[in-house]
C-alpha cells in the first residue's frame, strides 16, 4: 500500500507487529523513534494484536500510523494521483517527550487510535471502554474507566453521566 509522500518523513526503526494486524498496520515517521518510545509501541501493538484475535476481528483496514514531530503532518500526493483516501493515527511524539507523559499516557493515546481504527468506534467513551480492555491485558488491575482515566473529567469533556462507572455492578460487568 503506498500513502504518496508525508513532507519531512525520516526512515525510522519500526516494530514488526503480530499477524494478527494481516499487513494492515504500516509507520511512518517524521521524528527519530527512542527505545523508550519503540517500547511502547511494541507493548500497545502486541496487546492490541491481543485484544483484535480475543474479539475475532478480521478483514481489517489499512491505518498509517505517523509518529511526529510536531502537531501537524503535511500529506503530499504523488504525481500520479489525482485523489487519496487513507486512514491514518497521528501520534505527536516530540509533544510527549516535551510534556514529560509518563508510560501508561502514551500508551493509551497508542491504543487509542487503533482501538478506534480497527473496532470502527467514534464514541469516544465507548473507545475508552475498549482502550481499557486492552489496557487491562498489561495491568489486570484496571477494571473500570475510574483506574485509568478521571471520571469527573470525561463527564465535563463528553457532557455524559458516568455514575454507574463508579459502582461495583458495573465493575463487575466489565471484568474479563
Amino acid at each position: 500500500m503506498s500513502l504518496s509522500t508525508i513532507i519531512g518523513s525520516i526512515p525510522a526503526k519500526v516494530p514488526s507487529v503480530d499477524k494478527a494486524f494481516n499487513g494492515t498496520l504500516h509507520f511512518l515517521s517524521t521524528i527519530e523513534i527512542n527505545d523508550r518510545i519503540f517500547r511502547l509501541i511494541m507493548i500497545a501493538t502486541d496487546k492490541v494484536a491481543e485484544q483484535l484475535k480475543a474479539d475475532e476481528l478480521e478483514n481489517l483496514k489499512n491505518v498509517w500510523c505517523i509518529f511526529s514531530n510536531s502537531d501537524e503532518i503535511t500529506l503530499k500526493l504523488d504525481p500520479e494521483q489525482g485523489a487519496i483516501r487513507v486512514s491514518l493515527c497521528v501520534y505527536p511524539v516530540k509533544k510527549w517527550l516535551d510534556n514529560n507523559y509518563d508510560d501508561i499516557k502514551i500508551l493509551m493515546c497508542l491504543m487509542e487510535e487503533l482501538c478506534h481504527h480497527y473496532w470502527e468506534i467514534s464514541d469516544e467513551i465507548q473507545v475508552k471502554r475498549k482502550v481499557l480492555q486492552v489496557m487491562s491485558r498489561i495491568f489486570p488491575y484496571m477494571k473500570t474507566l475510574k483506574d485509568l482515566y478521571c471520571i469527573e473529567s470525561l463527564e465535563e469533556t463528553y457532557n455524559v453521566d458516568l455514575t454507574e462507572e463508579k459502582s461495583n455492578d458495573f465493575k463487575q460487568m466489565y471484568t474479563h
